[in-house]
């Protein structure tokens, strides 16, 4: 069954506004991928994505070291602290 011209016209305009955004898509991919590698020395996602759980993991093995360090010093001056 033949389309007619003004769908055919409508289809086409609209790929053609596909195509632009498409290409604006893989700019702005580009763009962020650029500021990756120069940012965190990350040359695909899936690197980044690592590099993300690794700092996460840290983070947290911060802060379970920083309450065991606090509740080491609060142990040793709770006399000190509750006086205060």
């Amino acid at each position: 069954m033949p389309i007619s011209a003004k769908k055919f016209i409508e289809l086409q305009q609209r790929y053609e506004r596909l195509k632009i955004r498409s290409a604006e898509a893989q700019g702005e991919l580009n763009s962020l991928l650029k500021q990756l590698d120069e940012e965190y020395a990350c040359s695909s996602v899936e690197e980044a994505d690592e590099l993300l759980e690794s700092l996460i993991e840290k983070a947290a093995s911060s802060e379970e070291d920083f309450e065991t360090a606090w509740d080491d010093f609060q142990k040793k001056w709770k006399e000190v602290l509750d006086a205060a």
